[in-house]
């Protein structure tokens, strides 16, 4: 992993990866089950959403790991 941050609101460690993706790994045992919620969430709000319009995962890359 590369950098710390946030991956839907809780603390993780990310890599990002090519093409935009990021990796990450929860800094807490809970990160999996909160993502599983969160990805329902946003699969139901992507049924409502306009076509020209796209959700956006909230994933935030903080500082840079130190090597």
């Amino acid at each position: 992993m590369t950098h710390e941050g946030r991956l839907f609101g809780v603390p993780a460690w990310l890599r990002e990866d090519s093409d935009a993706q990021v990796t990450g790994s929860p800094k807490i045992p809970a990160l999996h089950l909160w993502c599983m919620a969160v990805d329902l969430v946003l699969e139901i709000a992507a049924a409502f959403v306009q076509e020209d319009r796209t959700l956006e995962s909230p994933i935030t890359l903080g500082k840079r790991i130190a090597p």
